[in-house]
């Protein structure tokens, strides 16, 4: 029997407005742990000049937010799609926050030396004895790209997996069609954006800090990924609502 327009509607309602699970608190604590350990300073600046550091470091804050508020979006979207909270699940799940917290301190690092050299601050901080040492030596480049792209990398494989955890248990989920199809889905559009951290990482470990410029912005390359996969599959996924309501 065709699935009406109305009972597609509900019954995507009803999931989008279950109550959050355990699972799902837990993974938002965890979340909102991470973006503390993000913030600028924990202490009202003192002077003037404090205040201007602390402003310099808003930039490099607002990018890792950002990011940290896309992953968390990802995250929300799966669980309220996907009511999972068996073993594989929180298996998954917790390796994925763990890898969260792990990258937060890359993610900070990476975006406020790059702020700082292109807005033509201080290259040098002030080691454990006094001296002024650089911020990262260019032998490094290299290798804080491949700490980045690995992190970045072990997110969206994260998600994959996460998506076909789902379309594996799509009969015990009782998924209907459009939610299968939304499964698949989401495992193409996480491996795709996963694909672009390993070109990145390819990049970075062949190249060194020479062609580290070239493994950063080919994460450029995640909106084209996102673009091919929503023509693909949004199109497909237009076709099989138009089947459903038919």
């Amino acid at each position: 029997m065709p699935t009406s327009e109305s009972a597609i509607s509900d019954k995507l309602r009803r999931i989008e407005s279950g109550e959050m699970t355990r699972l799902e608190a837990f993974s938002d604590a965890v979340f909102a742990f991470a973006i503390t350990l993000l913030v600028v300073s924990l202490e009202v600046p003192r002077t003037f000049n404090e205040l201007l550091q602390a402003v310099r470091g808003f930039i490099p804050f607002a990018i890792s937010f950002s990011f940290l508020v896309w992953i968390w979006f990802q995250h929300t979207r799966f669980f309220r799609r996907f009511r999972m909270d068996d073993a594989g699940a929180v298996a998954v799940n917790g390796l994925l926050l763990f890898v969260i917290v792990f990258y937060v301190y890359p993610l900070k690092f990476l975006w406020t030396m790059l702020f700082q050299l292109w807005s033509g601050g201080p290259r040098t901080v002030p080691g454990p004895d006094g001296s002024e040492v650089p911020i990262i030596e260019r032998a490094q480049m290299g290798q804080i790209m491949v700490i980045y792209a690995i992190g970045f990398v072990a997110i969206f494989l994260a998600f994959a997996a996460l998506y076909v955890l789902a379309w594996k248990r799509r009969k015990k989920l009782a998924l209907d069609e459009l939610q299968v199809f939304d499964a698949v889905s989401g495992i193409w559009e996480n491996v795709a954006v996963a694909s672009v951290g390993l070109v990145s990482l390819t990049i970075a470990i062949i190249g060194g800090a020479d062609w580290s410029p070239i493994a950063g912005m080919s994460f450029g390359l995640i909106g084209v990924a996102k673009g091919v996969h929503g023509f693909v599959f949004g199109a497909r996924r237009a076709k099989l609502e138009e089947r459903l309501k038919a």
